[in-house]
C-alpha cells in the first residue's frame, strides 16, 4: 500500500504481471523399429533403434514490471500515515542506465538522475507509481528428454531416459532459483548508494541426468 489517503495511486500493475506467456509440450515417437514406418524388420535393428521417444517443453515469457522505493528514514512521514516513499520518474527521463539487450551486470541498470532526488524525501512521500510500466528481462527455457522403452519379457520392461534441463544453457537474472513472482534482482531503493546494481542470482545452468527404471 502506498497510502490510504491517496486511493487513486493504489491502482497499478501487479508485481508479478506477465502479459505474454507461451508454453509448449511436444512428444514425438521416432518412426523406427517393429510396427513403424522405417527399419521395421525386427531383430537387432528393432532392439537398437526402435522404441525411442523425444519430448520437449518450451517456455517463453515477457518480463515483470519494476517498482521503486525510497527507504531513507521513511521520508520522515509519521508511521501512523502508513505511507510508502515512492520516487517518481522525471518527465521525459529514461530510468534505464543501459539497455536490457546489452546488459553489463557490473554496472547499474537504473539511472539515478532520472528519479526524484533522494534529498527531496523530507516529509514528502514522492509522486511515483506503485508499480511502473517499465519491465525487466523476459524468460526463455527449453528442456529435452530422450526415452528408450525396452520390453524384456511380457511382464518386465526397462525404461532408459536422458533428460536435459535448460538445453541452451540460458541465464536469466532472478532473485533466487526462479524467474517469476515479486522478484527484482536489482537494488530499487533510490536512497541507497547501490541503487540499480544487480543483487540477485541467475537461473540454474544446463543440467543433464540419466534415469533407468524397471516396471513390472
Amino acid at each position: 500500500m502506498i497510502t490510504p489517503f491517496d486511493s487513486k495511486r493504489q491502482k497499478s500493475l501487479s508485481t508479478d504481471d506477465v502479459p505474454h506467456n507461451f508454453s509448449l509440450l511436444a512428444v514425438y515417437e521416432l518412426p523406427f523399429g517393429r510396427g513403424k514406418r522405417f527399419l521395421n524388420s525386427g531383430g537387432f535393428v528393432d532392439k537398437a533403434l526402435g522404441g525411442w521417444t523425444l519430448s520437449s517443453t518450451v517456455k517463453l515469457t515477457s518480463g515483470t514490471p519494476f517498482y521503486f522505493r525510497n527507504g531513507g528514514s521513511s521520508c520522515n512521514v509519521p508511521s501512523q500515515f502508513r505511507v510508502a516513499c515512492v520516487p517518481g520518474i522525471n518527465p521525459g527521463a529514461n530510468p534505464f542506465a543501459q539497455s536490457l539487450d546489452n546488459f553489463d551486470p557490473n554496472k547499474p541498470l537504473f539511472n539515478i538522475a532520472a528519479f526524484e532526488s533522494a534529498s527531496s524525501f523530507n516529509f514528502y512521500s514522492g509522486a511515483g507509481q506503485r508499480v511502473t510500466g517499465y519491465r525487466g528481462f523476459g524468460y526463455k527455457n527449453a528442456d529435452l528428454s530422450v526415452t528408450k522403452n525396452i520390453a524384456l519379457t511380457e511382464r518386465f520392461k526397462f525404461e532408459l531416459r536422458a533428460e536435459m534441463f535448460n538445453v541452451f544453457n540460458a541465464h536469466f537474472l532472478t532473485c533466487g532459483g526462479d524467474a517469476f513472482g515479486d522478484c527484482i534482482p536489482f537494488n530499487n531503493d533510490t536512497s541507497n548508494s547501490n541503487f540499480g546494481k544487480w543483487t540477485g542470482t541467475v537461473t540454474n545452468p544446463r543440467n543433464i541426468q540419466l534415469v533407468g527404471r524397471f516396471t513390472f
